[in-house]
């Protein structure tokens, strides 16, 4: 106990503000270590990606035919694919492609539809009506075709990538924060703030919007874990980014999915580097979820 309080006032001090991030993080990850161990592993993984040319042995790029299909070893810490190329290689730069697509997508779509949600639940009315009726017709179709439907209007890239599944995600969230926004503007400490003339940019920024935090928080989590698939299955459909790009989702769809009984590791490992990132999103997401939501405090 005396411990902690050493620490909190050194954090307090002058001399210690370079130290209140770090003692924001240990608190976090005192009281939810489950998030802290998913933010470890989503940490690692960021690193990983941005350390890629460092860490990886090989070109992933660099089709080596005298090599094709080679076990994990000494050579090959995760064995080679069908053409010779380094998995750990190809692994470490899916990273890159596969959380850069799955973070952006889900940060621009989840922005967009928690803003659409937040002013629609609060105004109600006419608004509301229009709004919610354009988001059923999104959401009334299937989530692959409509991104399907959207990348074959705009083309095979990363980018378009992005703008697809974001657009995907945006009825999805706004119809989820839609719902908070419109639990809580009914409220009476909502009411009595509308009475006494506050404005409708208040209403929403301070009264409204740390509510809807909670959910917008778990769903952004786990559409991420989405979002990577979304992207693998476009890149098995030749929709995705581009080949040879490597991206976890293409290597798990593409040569993991063809040679899984005479190479299993090639769906293995990226099936296992998908697998912790989304695990690492969720078990963050709902750490998140626990400590910023005032409900729960």
């Amino acid at each position: 106990m005396n411990t902690n309080a050493a620490v909190d006032r050194a954090a307090l001090s002058p001399s210690g503000a370079v130290m209140r991030p770090l003692v924001g993080l240990l608190h976090m990850a005192r009281r939810k270590p489950l998030g802290a161990a998913g933010g470890l592993v989503i940490g690692l993984m960021v690193i990983a990606a941005i350390a890629a040319p460092l860490l990886a042995q090989r070109d992933p790029y660099f089709m080596d035919h005298s090599h094709p299909l080679q076990p994990p070893g000494l050579q090959f810490l995760l064995g080679t694919d069908n053409f010779g190329r380094d998995m750990f290689s190809r692994i470490l730069y899916g990273a890159r492609v596969s959380l850069f697509v799955g973070l952006l997508s889900v940060a621009v779509g989840s922005s967009a539809g928690g803003a659409i949600g937040l002013f629609s639940g609060h105004l109600g009315g006419r608004l509301d009506i229009v709004v919610q009726r354009f988001l059923d017709a999104m959401m009334s179709f299937p989530t692959i075709v409509l991104a399907l439907a959207i990348m074959v209007g705009l083309g095979s890239s990363v980018t378009n990538v992005i703008i697809a599944i974001a657009i995907v995600e945006i009825p999805r969230v706004a119809r989820i924060v839609r719902a908070s926004a419109l639990s809580v503007s009914r409220t009476e400490y909502v009411e009595a703030a509308r009475a006494i003339g506050a404005p409708l940019s208040r209403l929403v920024l301070v009264h409204t919007l740390p509510n809807c935090v909670a959910p917008y928080l778990v769903y952004a989590s786990a559409a991420v874990a989405h979002a990577m698939l979304i992207e693998a299955t476009l890149g098995f459909l030749g929709l995705g980014s581009p080949p040879p790009t490597p991206s976890w989702g293409a290597m798990l769809a593409g040569a993991g999915g063809e040679f899984v009984e005479v190479a299993p590791w090639l769906a293995i490992f990226p099936g296992i580097a998908l697998s912790l990132a989304i695990f690492g999103f969720n078990l963050l997401g709902d750490a998140l979820r626990d400590i910023l939501d005032p409900r729960l405090r």
